[in-house]
């Protein structure tokens, strides 16, 4: 019988690597459906990456309101120092203000009614 334990044996043992290269193989498989899937993504990141640069690129930072015009030097220059209501009673009761007006480029001071 000890012939046909050593076949038996053999047998069981090249079942077994059977058995065992099918689970390499869909291992391997699995592995390079993964590194297909990471590539994608990967593609998918740096497309993602140009795209924030050409956003970025494109951004215009929100500026202030353009400066008031001076009566004085004419320049667009005038900076807004304060807002009170009119000092005309009438106007003030409906809600008219004068804003009040500092000129950075002749430094004279100026008030505007505001609507």
């Amino acid at each position: 019988m000890e012939p046909f334990d050593s076949l038996e044996k053999l047998i069981n043992e090249k079942g077994s690597a059977a058995v065992l290269l099918q689970h390499l193989e869909f291992l391997k498989s699995q592995m390079a459906a993964k590194d297909e899937a990471l590539l994608k993504k990967d593609a998918q990141i740096r497309e993602m990456q140009a795209r924030i640069l050409t956003l970025e690129a494109s951004f215009r930072p929100i500026t202030q309101k353009p400066a008031d015009h001076c009566p004085f030097c004419r320049q667009p220059a005038g900076e807004l120092i304060e807002i009170k209501p009119s000092p005309i009673s009438d106007f003030a009761v409906i809600g008219v203000r004068q804003g009040y007006y500092r000129c950075s480029n002749c430094g004279k001071e100026y008030d505007k009614e505001m609507s």
